[in-house]
């Protein structure tokens, strides 16, 4: 890419506000003059290191490398020149997924080269979100996510039971613990669970302050396998028994219903 065209990319002005917020732009315009800056250089000392090389290499006394090497240095700075754009792709991409919590596919950038720019990024994760905004987007996944597991679903009065949720192991001294899997598995379900009663796409502070009782006492099964109690408006306590089974208990039945409905999959027989 030559230097007229680095410079070029730094005058595009392409108005995104409409698809993402004032801040994602100047994130994205951060990154991209980051990359832009460090490219500049790059293609600077590659064009340098091959004119040179270039020069040199085939001489009288028959030696193909000098002081510049084709493996050292030129092949080293064009994996330097891919390795950059890789990392500006992520940079933006990594933003989005940390903002709105969903995850992109980057095998878009197959498509490109070194001269993409923040917009054909954002165009490209765009075109990921099956016509939803971010959190559109974030919210169905973080349901398609606890929806992967397995489990079955059983609705008693209150209560909605996962049977089979929550995997159990033998600890060292012959006590039944958590698998090891379950920190995943518990903040996806608290994380709908936040979703259904507040709307946030992340446990909320009683949530996190039950995973990290249980994290600390993971080896007392007198501890794990009980009641604990939540005790928000909708979401009463959280129960985990040694069979894998976890019981929500909520305000009411009502209440149940719509989340086992809307949130597990669970149809009425």
């Amino acid at each position: 890419m030559s230097l007229s065209l680095v410079e070029k990319f730094e005058s595009i002005e392409i108005g995104l506000t409409d698809v993402i917020s004032v801040h994602d732009e100047h994130v994205c315009k951060f990154h991209q003059k980051q990359y832009l800056d460090a490219l500049r250089i790059y293609e600077e000392v590659l064009k340098k290191y091959q004119e040179i090389y270039s020069a040199y290499s085939n001489n009288e006394f028959g030696h193909r490398d000098g002081p510049i090497s084709d493996w050292d240095d030129i092949r080293h700075t064009q994996t330097r020149i891919e390795k950059a754009f890789g990392e500006f792709i992520n940079s933006i991409c990594y933003h989005f997924e940390r903002r709105y919590k969903f995850t992109i596919n980057r095998d878009f950038k197959e498509k490109y080269d070194t001269t993409i720019t923040y917009h054909d990024i954002v165009h490209e994760i765009v075109g990921q979100l099956d016509g939803l905004n971010f959190e559109e987007k974030a919210v169905r996944e973080l349901k398609e996510q606890l929806l992967n597991y397995y489990f079955k679903v059983e609705v008693v009065k209150r209560k909605a039971n996962l049977k089979g949720f929550m995997y159990t192991e033998e600890g060292f001294s012959g006590n039944k613990r958590f698998h090891y899997s379950w920190r995943e598995k518990l903040y996806c379900l608290t994380a709908n669970l936040s979703h259904f009663e507040f709307g946030d796409i992340e446990p909320t502070q009683k949530y996190n302050q039950l995973m990290q009782e249980l994290d600390r006492n993971r080896d007392d099964e007198e501890f794990t396998f009980k009641k604990h109690p939540i005790l928000y408006d909708d979401v009463k306590s959280l129960t985990f028994r040694k069979n894998r089974k976890v019981e929500i208990e909520f305000l009411d039945e009502g209440t149940a219903l719509k989340f086992a409905r809307e949130y597990l999959g669970w149809e009425e027989e």
